[in-house]
């Protein structure tokens, strides 16, 4: 039988802890089967939370353990909201017991006069800090590797959603690229961007380079496992190829425009994710084909764009 929560257990990491342990699950198992690594699972069974991501990605890892020691995710999430509660009230208590008022000493009083010597003196000393100040701060600038941090998606993260949000922030200054593209950041350095995935495991890479040409890179590792029944639609691509002159189109897919001159002698390949309207000039020396990569015994046989110069057509998933 599943045990009842009580208050017998005190707080969410014994209770996963006390459930996992009653399943005989080793640590090693569950971190196998959930794709996580191991110290994961060991600070979350000992309530500790600093090194994981706020908000739906913790959930999500919290859901799937839930899932695995056959909890009830809602009760989970309810005794998880609450021990979060009693963490912050504690914390509070604790702060306003040391936080007390310094007894200021009385001092004696003395003559002061400023001359202008001493003014001036003062003046320089203060230039003198200025100039330190910001030549330590060029000096750090220079020799810093720029911030980055990913908030979501964990690493080595299942999902069942092919559309993945990569979410972080780094320096405002820096230049983001994921997988090779670059990335807009907003003023505070925060970047969201959707990266599709293919079935089983995806690398992922993110670099940040500061103004100073410092590079920092990381790699992210999720395994997309697609719905039973769902189809994979980004499996399924056009393929244009020109002959003896370069043809120039324009793609409109999901509401946004594309243009490019595809050179002589050359292939393009276009993902069919959804509608995709191409519209071409000199189109008679263009030519296409449907392409499935799931089916190698596939033989592409490739069609005239249009008889016309200039010509559009709508390819459909």
């Amino acid at each position: 039988m599943k045990p009842d929560f009580n208050e017998d257990i005190l707080t969410l990491g014994r209770l996963l802890k006390t459930e996992r342990e009653r399943l005989k699950i080793s640590l090693e198992k569950a971190a196998s089967i959930l794709m996580v690594r191991k110290i994961h699972l060991i600070n979350l069974e000992n309530d500790i939370y600093d090194y994981f991501p706020e908000g739906v990605y913790f959930r999500g890892f919290l859901r799937n353990y839930a899932r695995l020691l056959g909890l009830d995710e809602n009760k989970i999430f309810e005794y998880y909201e609450c021990q979060l509660e009693i963490m912050e009230g504690k914390k509070k208590i604790n702060d306003d017991i040391n936080k007390g008022d310094k007894a200021q000493p009385d001092s004696g009083r003395f003559n002061f006069i400023l001359t202008p010597d001493i003014l001036l003196k003062l003046f320089s000393v203060v230039i003198l800090l200025v100039i330190i100040y910001f030549f330590v701060r060029v000096v750090t600038g220079i020799s810093k590797v720029p911030k980055l941090v990913i908030e979501s998606p964990m690493d080595n993260q299942i999902v069942f959603d092919r559309n993945l949000l990569v979410v972080g922030h780094t320096n405002p200054d820096s230049n983001l690229k994921i997988n090779n593209e670059e990335i807009p950041l907003t003023e505070s350095g925060s970047f969201e961007e959707e990266v599709i995935l293919m079935r089983g495991v995806n690398e992922i890479n993110i670099s940040v380079k500061n103004k100073f040409a410092r590079e920092l890179h990381e790699k992210l590792y999720v395994n997309y496992k697609p719905k039973e029944g769902e189809e994979d639609f980004q499996n399924k691509e056009i393929v244009l190829k020109t002959d003896s002159k370069p043809v120039w189109i324009m793609i409109s897919q999901n509401g946004e425009q594309s243009s490019q001159t595809i050179p002589a002698n050359s292939e393009k390949s276009i993902k069919l994710e959804s509608e995709i309207k191409i519209r071409a000039k000199k189109a008679n020396d263009l030519y296409f084909f449907k392409k499935n990569k799931l089916n190698k015994d596939q033989d592409p046989r490739l069609e005239i764009f249009s008889e016309q110069e200039e010509a559009e057509r709508v390819f459909s998933p």
